[in-house]
């Protein structure tokens, strides 16, 4: 009954709904897949909804937070739906402003989240430098331990070398 309505004001005003809603998404910007998705449709559809004169209801309601801009609106003004039970609008109104407050609060959520990732995503790029850092040091280390273990080696062997040049000596000592 209400569809009827509307389509038939819609068509003696020449109001045409696919055309306003395409407006405000461009004026606002809005990502095509983020329409899409309030809508529960793919992307292609929308180009449907830009070029029909009538739009269903549901979206209208749908898209409305999204926009910021009540759809319903240039409804409430025709003459021809002025005699709509007032309930019925007042149903519709309420809707929409549930729509966008959860809209805003599903909004403020997606940023915290988009915070956490970021947050993450800083944490992971910190611990993989550190882990390079600390291969790097790893190596300096064993480069260091074996430069040490070499030197050691070197000084015990000459030690030992220093031991039988000086038994050899004494022991020639004693035989004269």
């Amino acid at each position: 009954m209400i569809r009827k309505i509307i389509s038939q004001a819609l068509q003696t005003m020449k109001v045409h709904m696919g055309e306003i809603i395409r407006k405000l998404v461009e004026e606002k910007n809005i990502p095509r897949n983020k329409i899409a998705s309030c809508i529960n449709t793919v992307e292609s559809y929308l180009y449907k909804i830009y070029n029909k004169e009538e739009v269903r209801i549901g979206h209208l309601i749908n898209m409305s937070p999204l926009l910021n801009f009540n759809l319903l609106e240039p409804y409430f003004e025709l003459e021809e739906l002025k005699g709509i039970e007032g309930s019925q609008w007042n149903t519709m109104k309420r809707q929409l402003e549930e729509y966008q407050k959860a809209l805003t609060k599903s909004e403020n959520e997606n940023k915290k989240s988009d915070m956490i990732m970021d947050y993450n995503k800083r944490l992971v790029k910190e611990n993989e430098e550190l882990k390079e850092r600390n291969t790097r040091y790893e190596i300096i280390i064993n480069e260091l331990q074996s430069k040490e273990n070499s030197a050691m080696g070197e000084e015990s062997g000459k030690a030992i070398t220093d031991e039988k040049n000086y038994t050899m000596r004494r022991g020639k000592r004693s035989k004269k």
